[in-house]
């Protein structure tokens, strides 16, 4: 309940850039938990939402499916704050600013 209270904070504090919504599968047999007792699934999208959809790319990335998994929950809430424009963290690697320049066709900066 943590993650999604962060999750929910953020999309409160970005309203142009993030929303957070629960889903539920209105096909699926009562009795799956969630709403109703049928599956849901919490969303976050992300996205300049001034801009039309048509022509975006989407990316769906899927966290916090079960507690042995390779990207977690707490990877996920990391990941919004950065598309969020929270980078300080971010451009404090050397690794990803050298990685960003390269997907740039740059050189890559100087390690500090």
């Amino acid at each position: 309940a943590e993650i999604e209270g962060e999750f929910a904070r953020m999309a409160a504090e970005n309203p142009e850039l993030m929303t957070w919504t629960s889903e539920t599968d209105p096909e699926a047999p009562p009795g799956g938990g969630g709403v109703g007792g049928r599956r849901t699934v919490d969303v976050a999208t992300i996205t300049d939402l001034s801009v039309p959809n048509a022509g975006k790319a989407r990316l769906l990335l899927l966290f916090g499916e079960h507690a042995r998994e390779i990207i977690t929950a707490e990877l996920a809430l990391w990941l919004t704050r950065v598309l969020l424009g929270d980078v300080q963290e971010y451009d404090a690697w050397d690794q990803s600013r050298t990685a960003f320049a390269r997907s740039l066709g740059l050189a890559p900066p100087p390690m500090r």
